[in-house]
């Protein structure tokens, strides 16, 4: 089973993430980017780190079940990092959510993490400080793509963590 998990910056998707990982003990999909690590970020731990170059390749020779570009960087996963042996989870953005269902017919779910604005807007404000900018484009970007998620995602339940 492939459970991702869906929802806007600042959402809690890592929390949540962090506690299926050690609560019931699923791995992680490790997805790749273009960009740089951030601080205390490890190559094949957090980020399968590639040069543009690297990407570019991968996605010409159809190894990617899915990617985007946002901010001049390639974000995306590949076929090979998928374990279907197992259960394992991903963050991912609705439009990668549509492709791993088209990949996975029958091993995705999805959970989608929609706190309230006012908490999003309290760990933008301190994880973010001086970046604001940046901040500010994510969430127009988040508010186009995250539109019709209710087409994209059956949505069951909610639960308040």
């Amino acid at each position: 089973m492939i459970i991702c998990i869906l929802g806007k910056s600042n959402a809690g998707k890592t929390v949540f993430a962090n506690y299926l990982s050690k609560k019931f003990n699923i791995e992680k999909v490790v997805t790749t980017t273009t960009r740089e690590p951030r601080e205390g970020e490890i190559n094949g731990i957090h980020y399968h780190f590639l040069t543009r170059e690297e990407a570019e390749q991968q996605i010409s020779q159809g190894r990617y079940v899915e990617y985007d570009r946002f901010n001049s960087q390639i974000y995306g996963c590949r076929f090979e990092d998928f374990n279907l042996e197992k259960n394992i989870f991903i963050v991912i953005t609705p439009i990668g959510f549509r492709s791993l269902k088209k990949a996975f017919p029958d091993k995705v779910i999805g959970i989608y993490i929609n706190p309230p604005f006012h908490i999003r807007l309290r760990r933008i404000l301190k994880r973010d400080k001086g970046h604001y900018k940046e901040a500010f484009k994510r969430y127009l970007a988040d508010a186009k793509e995250f539109r019709d998620l209710e087409d994209v995602i059956e949505i069951k339940k909610v639960f308040k963590i």
